[in-house]
């Protein structure tokens, strides 16, 4: 199978066979909401024949057990969730805990 060149199409990445989808975490994203709507229409223009990987990423995780953030973007999740799952989303990045290291050189 040949994949296309990477493209930028609405604010998302589609590069060979995945498509990149960016979301964000800290502003409206109810089914009402325009993010919401957004990623629905977004999700069902993907054609898996030809893009068959969907990635998705936002800031703040749906899982996490690192306690000063727990279930900080559960209601994301609630909203959310179900409709990736309906649209096949294989692979999920998240990163919120940010860990200051100092690299000591000999």
């Amino acid at each position: 199978m040949s994949y296309s060149m990477t493209t930028l199409d609405d604010g998302n990445i589609t590069s060979g066979g995945i498509h990149f989808i960016m979301l964000e975490g800290y502003v409206a994203y109810y089914k009402s909401n325009d993010q919401y709507k957004w990623l629905e229409k977004n999700l069902a223009k993907v054609d898996r024949i030809v893009t068959p990987w969907l990635v998705a990423t936002w800031h703040p995780p749906w899982y996490s057990t690192y306690t000063a953030h727990y279930r900080e973007a559960k209601c994301m999740k609630v909203a959310m969730e179900e409709l990736l799952y309906e649209y096949g989303v294989i692979l999920v990045f998240n990163c919120h805990v940010m860990v200051e290291t100092v690299r000591r050189w000999p």
